[in-house]
């Protein structure tokens, strides 16, 4: 299957690389303990589209990220993005 012109689905090759959005570690952690399912794809550099239906499908909770539904809205633990980058390590110290 082919994907839309425009369209970017979220990849574990896109999750290696995930520095490249911009995001740094500290970014991450300052968002607090939570954030929303917008800029996880941010950070991952994926759609909101993709984000939203991989949260549907329980796709980023296999891959490691901590998503909890709240009504109609979706929310992301932060250290489990940090887990999942390899980063909790080195902010730890």
């Amino acid at each position: 299957m082919t994907k839309p012109d425009g369209e970017k689905h979220c990849e574990k090759e896109d999750r290696a690389t995930a520095g490249s959005s911009g995001w740094t570690a500290e970014a991450i952690r300052a968002l607090g303990a939570i954030t929303d399912l917008q800029t996880l794809a941010g950070i991952f550099g994926c759609s909101d589209w993709s984000s939203r239906k991989m949260a549907r499908t329980g796709e980023w909770e296999r891959q490691g990220i901590k998503i909890f539904r709240i009504g109609a809205h979706y929310r992301v633990g932060v250290q489990s993005i940090l887990d999942v980058l390899g980063a909790s390590d080195e902010l730890a110290g």
